[in-house]
């Protein structure tokens, strides 16, 4: 006798035998597709009992279905993340790299691995560090949602570049703080183009924390 409908031949089935066989137990998450044709995800736990086996379910449909789309959004992020023509991060609330793309490396001159074991206070310019950490700050308290700066990071041959910088907080299911996502530009050009008088120094500006 079947204990559900149509699970004759399925690995469940074999489960159920080798539970009344040898007496173990087994915990398994299963898609079953119904005589009807619709599909349903159960976890299964399969246990010997002094009449036979018994066997416990949960219906899981709804959580591997926004596992299901959480993985596909993920995959496109990841598509358009490396593909971008800016810059963009992900970044640690403590400020450490957590992910970074091609784009970013080129901007700040550093490799991948490198960029990596850093954090964005460590290549911000001294004197624009204070507006963005206080930006941050005002993201995390909840006062405002992302924000937007221009500033200057030091690059790994200590020229400095200009960038736009747009920042957003990402939050766990459960409304905590997670990470945040940095869109980088490089605007060096356009600063240096709206100043002529520095245009020239500009293209050579480097900076020397001794």
């Amino acid at each position: 006798m079947e204990s559900w409908p149509g699970i004759t031949g399925t690995h469940v089935f074999e489960m159920e035998q080798a539970c009344m066989a040898v007496r173990t137990s087994h915990n398994l998450e299963t898609e079953f597709i119904f005589p009807d044709g619709h599909r349903g995800w159960f976890r299964l736990i399969i246990q010997p009992v002094t009449e036979g086996i018994a066997i416990y379910s949960e219906e899981i449909t709804e959580r591997k279905l926004a596992e299901q789309a959480l993985a596909e959004s993920e995959s496109a992020f990841r598509a358009s993340f490396h593909q971008a023509a800016v810059g963009m991060a992900q970044v640690g609330l403590d400020g450490s790299w957590v992910r970074v793309n091609q784009r970013l490396c080129d901007i700040v001159g550093y490799p991948a691995e490198e960029l990596l074991r850093l954090s964005f206070q460590e290549i911000t310019y001294p004197d624009d560090l204070g507006a963005d950490l206080e930006s941050v700050g005002r993201v995390l308290s909840g006062e405002i949602d992302s924000y937007s700066l221009e500033k200057r990071y030091i690059r790994k041959d200590q020229s400095l570049v200009w960038i736009n910088l747009t920042v957003g907080l990402v939050r766990e299911s459960s409304d905590a703080p997670a990470y945040f996502v940095s869109v980088v530009e490089d605007i060096t050009e356009r600063k240096h183009a709206s100043s002529p008088g520095r245009r020239c120094a500009g293209s050579t500006t480097s900076w020397n924390s001794g």
